[in-house]
């Protein structure tokens, strides 16, 4: 806390330190004083302004002073002036600035409370973005999914996989170099999902990849099909952190499951008990267990079902979505040819979760429209650097179903973030701007049969 004049107050929270290893640094802190304060910025190899934000905290500390305000930012660490930061804020009519030094840290704790501060204020730059209704975004992605492969052991016959065009949509696996291109923002990301259109164990690099996320301190939550998850994985899980796991269960007893998942159920449920059961003995927490729920006309009547299956197994929420139509075979079973149906099969299962303690998120109502955020907080990560913007159909296909705006190994990260096309695509949903066609025509946006048909090219 320093004493700029009589009347001011200023207040560095971080950085506490200086650090080599993060490619971005925190400004966080506050100023106090009795005349009105304006700008207030750092002084690097550029400018930066910084933003203000309320300080509760500050005020009931200081509550004789006319003006209290807090403030953040964050800045590459390679545009500092060395281990040391200037403020400079504009006071009534003086421009008052303090130096402050930092001493150099590559400690394990410092850097974590260090990135703790970088997904705080990348946070609130996300919720100022929004409130202000922005389409250039200030803040970086929240949310960054890894799709680590496209490559399934299993055939679902609801999934795009089946259908797809093998030329366009090659198998392959995400090199841990793209780990080093996206630091930048997995730094600041509050969440890293590892899903895409595979299985993210089957990759060669998963523990290696795994590895180098969780030096990022993200939360991480994990996509899995149940079958892949036996003993030679759920070690690392438990020891990595993950700390969701969603498991995709599209049915209630044997038969059902072998035709909607081409799987076993009792081999996926032996498989998620064993990763409970090593938690358990090796005392250490297990990731919240979740149950995604691809529903169709085979399978709704098995709800009530799935439900008490959940809570034997130790899940505690369950998802529950519907299937899309991408080959005219998948007509027959859709949930749009019995809508009424299907809805109070929902609403009876949400209220039956409701008395079991299990959560359950049903979809939308048929013929809702639903707001989407995606493009204002995820950053999705294909296998080969391609980059998407939201996970509507995350596949190569002609016509595009995807919002693609471009190759990490060939993009800077600020142009596949706020490029041309992503303020575009938020412009369009803000309602400040034409809205991109296939925004226009997205099933998670509107509860429709025609948004739910994304025929594909059988797969060749």
């Amino acid at each position: 806390m320093i004493q700029l004049n009589n009347d001011t107050i200023i207040h560095l929270d971080a950085p506490t330190v200086t650090t080599s290893k993060l490619k971005n640094t925190p400004i966080q802190g506050w100023i106090v004083c009795n005349s009105a304060v304006q700008n207030i910025g750092i002084s690097a190899r550029s400018q930066h302004n910084l933003k203000w934000v309320e300080r509760p905290d500050v005020i009931n500390a200081f509550p004789s002073y006319s003006e209290v305000k807090g403030f953040v930012g964050i800045v590459p660490t390679n545009e500092l002036n060395g281990n040391s930061i200037t403020l400079f804020c504009q006071v009534g009519e003086n421009v008052l600035s303090h130096t402050f030094f930092l001493e150099e840290s590559e400690e394990q704790a410092n850097i974590a409370l260090t990135l703790d501060f970088l997904k705080a204020i990348n946070n609130q730059l996300y919720a100022d973005d929004v409130a202000q209704k922005r389409s250039l975004l200030e803040s970086t992605p929240i949310h960054i999914n890894l799709e680590m492969t496209n490559r399934c052991n299993l055939s679902c016959p609801t999934c795009a996989r089946n259908y797809w065009d093998k030329d366009k949509n090659p198998i392959g696996e995400m090199d841990t170099k793209m780990i080093e291109l996206l630091s930048p923002y997995l730094e600041r990301a509050a969440y890293v999902g590892l899903l895409g259109y595979g299985e993210a164990v089957l990759s060669t690099q998963f523990k290696q990849i795994v590895s180098l996320i969780t030096q990022f301190k993200p939360t991480i939550g994990m996509f899995n099909n149940g079958t892949t998850l036996g003993s030679r994985h759920v070690d690392f899980i438990l020891d990595s952190g993950i700390s969701g796991l969603v498991i995709s269960i599209d049915g209630a007893d044997e038969k059902t499951v072998q035709h909607t998942r081409t799987a076993s159920l009792k081999n996926i449920l032996r498989n998620v008990n064993y990763l409970r059961k090593r938690s358990v003995e090796r005392n250490m927490k297990a990731p919240q267990l979740s149950l995604s729920f691809t529903a169709s006309q085979r399978n709704i009547n098995q709800l009530i079902q799935l439900i008490d299956l959940a809570k034997e197994n130790g899940f505690v929420e369950i998802h529950i979505g519907i299937a899309k139509i991408f080959h005219p075979s998948l007509v027959a079973e859709s949930l749009f040819m019995h809508q009424e149906q299907a809805t109070q099969k929902f609403v009876e299962a949400q209220e039956y979760g409701e008395k079991q303690g299990i959560k359950v998120n049903i979809p939308p109502l048929f013929g809702t429209t639903v707001s989407c955020h995606q493009p204002f907080e995820l950053f999705m990560v294909k296998w080969n650097g391609n980059i998407r913007i939201c996970c509507s159909t995350a596949i190569e296909s002609e016509p595009p179903l995807y919002i693609n705006t471009g190759n990490l190994y060939k993009d800077s990260l600020e142009k596949l973030w706020n490029g041309e096309m992503a303020q575009s695509v938020r412009s369009g949903l803000l309602g400040l701007g034409e809205m991109n066609e296939i925004c226009a025509n997205c099933p998670y946006t509107k509860c429709t049969l025609e948004r739910y048909t994304r025929l594909l090219q059988v797969s060749n």
